[in-house]
């Protein structure tokens, strides 16, 4: 099989499913790492490259034709606050995107 099928199936079945609803995640920088190392292990996995191989991340995503799990998770949400933007101020999507909390803060320091 080719690999440009390979990776439009990949595309189609596995990052579908992996970033479902993701603009609407809170992400946290680990949750970014996890997400990122599941990818490229996949596409490392896809393309044949061993990490024996020592070929870089940047380099497997070059040859791939994609880019990192963290673009493609600011470039949904950017999406969804874009069509945010342009629907009724009377809609609950809108209204709960530029609400803010009435009682109580978010706790400080390190999430859990």
């Amino acid at each position: 099989m080719r690999l440009e099928t390979k990776i439009d199936v990949y595309r189609a079945v596995v990052l579908s499913i992996l970033l479902y609803s993701c603009e609407i995640w809170t992400i946290y920088r680990r949750h970014i790492h996890s997400l990122d190392k599941f990818h490229l292990k996949c596409l490392r996995q896809i393309t044949g490259i061993k990490w024996q191989d020592k070929i870089p991340n940047t380099e497997v995503l070059a040859h791939c034709k994609m880019t990192g799990i963290e673009a493609m998770l600011v470039q949904a949400q950017l999406r969804w606050s874009g069509h945010l933007v342009h629907i009724s101020d009377i809609r609950l999507p809108k209204a709960i995107f530029y609400s803010q909390l009435a009682l109580g803060n978010r706790p400080c320091g390190h999430p859990v």
